[in-house]
């Protein structure tokens, strides 16, 4: 077994992992390994949106939920993405950073340093947007394009929202999230701009940073509270890593697996496995949170992104795309939208994402790509009170997590927010000019008419919306798997910084969040400051 040793060790070489990476080695911090277990490459399914599921089908870790008695007993993938970039390679690139509220609640749960003040310079200093104001980053590493030639349909759902009472909002990354706009997204001219593209393109020459990929870090050894070193397999060759320093980004699902392999965990269930606990912390792999997300297809009187309109369509599609970046190429969402499920809520709890595209649930449907012109709107709930939790299936590093979601388990609550996101669609649905363009809802459909209708609906149907995280919880408290400064507790040597540390879910899609988390933990270990 070979042996090298590094300053810095990064386990994840995605939205996170990328980002602290490329701050380390730009604040001159040290030598710098970045480890990923998927490839370096970008292949034609990750640059260009539009193929998305093939993507996911090429880079991902296959992960399957058990049966989630919430929901009928719904079972279904987790996308992860198994790539240099992450998830942020196979995702659809949508660009929220959140809420201000909930980063100010962030720090109201015993997490200084946490709160909006201190984290909006952090999401400025990473991001080139298009949106004007001093709120948004303007030099930054990350692109991030608002969509500029919409469907004709996703006009119409912008007008309808607007005549059913909701503000439209150019810019939901500013400051208030309220209302309907445009979709934001991680790209430069309708190419995909994942967390690999954007922060190590300035460092991968460095001689400071090492990258590998197609490595599995199989455990970490610990000594007297402090890893001494990583067990890695990487093209047939074991490798034993030392670091000053190592940084866990594996991931919401990856890190506490890793952690559980590892020996840190709750002493009983590593005890069941054979694993001698090295660090006693009950609450790895609990407290898992993910938007529960409800669908709506409705069929339409105009042509939409369904592509029925044979060659002629799909040559306008390519020519949108080649000479604009823009169309069904660049990907689906076209419109977002928060909106309170009750007006009593102090801000949005609904988040919605609109597509000029049919698609039905993947789950029930073998095809789920609708053959006639039809839209969908996805509604999720941004703070569910639901909590699911990632076990080992076995000691074997190479076995998936078991991941259980008990993602309606917080009550019926959550169940009547998304029958309220639904009621609230239709009303935007009803109003001009979307009523005389929606001929049809598909689902849930006319018959599902009643609040109890609409709640059973919710309880058989709800999905996720692959924004899994808050499974090494950060906190200030004895149970809090690290703390926040993003140490984990027990160890002097080890970080963790990945949707894994959310305390609470934000609003919105998480992958900005992750980047920000990855860039805020390498300035603070390397003394840096933002600047742009």
């Amino acid at each position: 077994m070979s042996r090298q040793h590094f300053d810095y060790v990064i386990v994840g070489g995605g939205s996170a992992g990328c980002a602290a990476a490329a701050r380390l080695i730009a604040q001159g911090a040290g030598t710098v390994l970045l480890i990923e277990a998927g490839k370096d490459v970008r292949t034609l399914e990750t640059r260009i949106p539009g193929f998305v599921r093939q993507a996911i089908g090429k880079f991902d870790w296959g992960y399957v939920s058990e049966p989630d008695a919430s929901r009928q007993g719904r079972s279904e993938g987790w996308a992860r993405g198994r790539i240099l970039g992450g998830s942020s390679a196979i995702n659809g690139m949508m660009f929220v950073r959140g809420a201000p509220q909930d980063y100010d609640r962030w720090a109201a749960m015993q997490n200084p340093g946490w709160d909006w003040e201190s984290v909006a310079p952090i999401f400025r200093d990473m991001e080139t947007s298009d949106r004007p104001g001093p709120a948004r980053g303007h030099s930054g590493p990350l692109n991030v394009r608002t969509v500029r030639r919409p469907h004709a349909l996703t006009r119409a759902f912008l007008d309808a929202a607007a005549n059913a009472g909701y503000p439209i909002n150019d810019d939901y990354n500013a400051g208030d999230q309220s209302g309907f706009g445009l979709a934001q997204l991680s790209q430069r001219r309708g190419i995909r701009n994942s967390s690999a593209d954007a922060f190590l393109s300035a460092v991968r020459d460095r001689d400071a940073f090492t990258l590998w990929d197609e490595c599995d870090v199989q455990r970490i050894l610990f000594s007297n509270g402090s890893a001494t070193h990583l067990v890695c397999s990487r093209r047939g060759e074991e490798i034993l890593v030392g670091a000053d320093r190592i940084i866990l980004s594996a991931g919401a699902a990856g890190t506490p697996k890793l952690l559980m392999q590892s020996g840190v965990g709750d002493p009983d269930e590593l005890a069941a496995f054979g694993i001698f606990t090295a660090i006693a912390s009950r609450e790895v792999g609990r407290n898992m949170m993910e938007h529960p997300l409800v669908r709506m297809v409705y069929e339409t009187s105009v042509p939409s992104r369904n592509m029925t309109g044979g060659i002629r369509q799909s040559i306008g599609e390519l020519a949108d795309f080649l000479l604009r970046g823009e169309g069904i190429l660049a990907g689906a969402f076209e419109a977002a939208g928060f909106v309170k499920s009750d007006e009593r809520l102090s801000a949005p709890d609904i988040q919605y994402h609109f597509l000029p595209l049919g698609i039905l649930d993947p789950v029930t449907h073998a095809d789920p790509l609708l053959k006639r012109p039809s839209l969908t709107i996805y509604a999720n709930l941004s703070h569910p009170a639901g909590r699911g939790r990632i076990t080992l299936a076995s000691a074997d590093p190479a076995a998936a997590p078991r991941i259980m979601p008990n993602l309606l388990g917080g009550g019926e609550q959550d169940v009547k927010a998304l029958a309220a996101a639904i009621r609230i669609a239709r009303r935007i649905m009803e109003a001009d000019p979307m009523r005389g363009l929606a001929t049809r809802e598909l689902t849930p459909g006319a018959d599902c008419g009643d609040e109890a209708a609409l709640m059973n609906h919710v309880r058989g149907n709800t999905e996720i919306a692959y924004h899994i995280s808050g499974t090494c919880r950060m906190g200030s408290d004895p149970d809090a798997v690290v703390a926040p400064d993003l140490k984990l507790n027990g160890a002097d040597n080890i970080w963790v910084a990945d949707a894994s540390v959310f305390p609470d879910l934000i609003s919105g899609n998480t992958n900005a969040a992750c980047m920000m988390i990855g860039s805020k933990l390498a300035l603070q270990l390397s003394g840096g400051q933002t600047g742009r």
